[in-house]
């Protein structure tokens, strides 16, 4: 039994994870004993609220009696990853051993514990003998990233085990048992074939490049990545990176940083659905090596997408449902305001800037790497949260953003225009 400390926290906003024992899948195939149920067996559904942060759907989870946790609900993910522990966090884990885990990203594999005879409980519902990655290094950041402590990714169990309705307008999930599930039309509900394989699921959708020209393509859906579009067009011969791209990290894998390009493709199409001017991420093929190819995909379906819909995953009949959410209009922007905020103490209002595009309108306008934010459009930051600054700095380009900010002890004020990048 490992009992398990505080780390330190991680984070990144656009999440890649290919995970991959290097003694071999096989050691961790789902058995009937590791399923998810509800505790109360005559329960129909359970329905539970949830925090989106980045695009990512963040629930409340429990491991063999410890401190509430909180994780990333994640239909892209193939197991449960324990990331980072917070300072007043405290774990019990059985079973434990040593691995080595491989993945997206340009580095090498990373040391990690791997567990076996563990309980999860999340909102009435119970998995026993459940295998857990725990990673000795905090390679992602996502707490400070996100503004609050998050401690791991939850994965393909509930998926498997239940049919699992997630509504982005209401901000809730509801987990039914498929043996007492009735399918209710709704209007403006598209129903498309879902294809399993193995611990994930894929739909074919259509992209239409900036040259009009239409691929087919298979793609993973993934609520654990805050992207619209990864296409890998290693993998495709017919897809290229738009003329108009911006090269740039894309994120983080288990194996290091994922770097490529970022452009737009004139529309994305899934069932009856069509979606213009997208913004899609094109990884270099070093940093998507051990992905090329993997079970005829063309890449990955995000967060940014999705939440444009209310979704249901019924992966007993290989359906996915989905309608149009109130996000469904929203355009796309990759980061108007040209900074990156991080809250290096998840739970307190302290954020400073860990990023600036050199070219931006904010570096023009003096804004600098490990800047404090004081202030944003008048309002102090100690009464807001990171998620209400990133609302105001993902704005609409050509809105004007002021800001006071503290370098060296001293206060000093800016004023920049948010700008359209791709």
């Amino acid at each position: 039994m490992l009992k398990h400390f505080p780390c330190k926290f991680f984070v990144l906003l656009f999440f890649f994870v290919l995970l991959a024992p290097s003694y071999g899948q096989n050691s961790i195939s789902l058995a009937d004993s590791q399923r998810f149920v509800f505790e109360n067996k005559s329960k129909r559904s359970i329905s539970m609220d949830f925090k989106l942060y980045n695009n990512l759907i963040v629930i409340p989870v429990v491991i063999n009696e410890s401190d509430t946790l909180h994780f990333i609900f994640d239909s892209g993910f193939n197991s449960i990853l324990i990331s980072d522990l917070g300072l007043q966090e405290s774990l019990m884990l059985n079973q434990v051993r040593k691995v080595q885990l491989v993945g997206l990203g340009e580095g090498e594999p990373i040391q990690a514990f791997f567990s076996t005879g563990n309980d999860i409980k999340v909102s009435g519902i119970v998995g026993k003998n459940q295998d857990i990655f725990l990673l000795t290094e905090d390679i992602f950041k996502l707490s400070s990233k996100m503004g609050r402590h998050i401690n791991g990714i939850l994965g393909h169990g509930f998926f498997r085990d239940f049919i699992v309705e997630i509504n982005y307008n209401r901000k809730k999930i509801t987990f039914h048992n498929p043996e007492k599930y009735r399918h209710r039309k709704r209007r403006n509900t598209q129903e498309l074939p879902l294809i399993i394989k193995g611990t994930k699921s894929y739909v074919q959708v259509t992209v239409t490049q900036e040259d009009q020209s239409e691929v087919p393509v298979l793609l993973v859906v993934d609520t654990g990545g805050s992207h619209a579009l990864w296409l890998d067009v290693h993998s495709e011969n017919e897809l290229f990176v738009p003329q108009i791209n911006y090269p740039t990290l894309l994120g983080t894998g288990l194996s290091g940083p994922v770097y490529g390009k970022l452009g737009r493709v004139h529309s994305f199409s899934i069932g009856q659905y069509s979606i213009k001017d997208v913004i899609a991420s094109f990884p270099d093929s070093t940093s998507i090596l051990n992905a090329i190819g993997l079970d005829g995909r063309q890449g990955s379906l995000g967060s940014d997408i999705l939440k444009r819909f209310n979704l249901t995953f019924d992966y007993g009949n290989q359906k996915l449902s989905l309608r149009p959410s109130l996000y469904f209009r929203l355009p796309f922007y990759y980061n108007p305001s040209g900074i990156e905020i991080s809250n290096p103490i998840p739970g307190m209002p302290f954020y400073v800037v860990t990023d600036v595009r050199e070219d931006s309108n904010a570096y023009l306008a003096g804004i600098r790497l490990n800047d404090e934010l004081i202030t944003i459009q008048g309002n102090n930051t100690n009464k807001m949260t990171l998620n209400d600054i990133h609302s105001i700095l993902q704005g609409m380009p050509g809105r004007n953003i002021r800001l006071s900010l503290k370098r060296d002890g001293k206060v000093y004020s800016v004023k920049f225009e948010l700008e359209k990048v791709l």
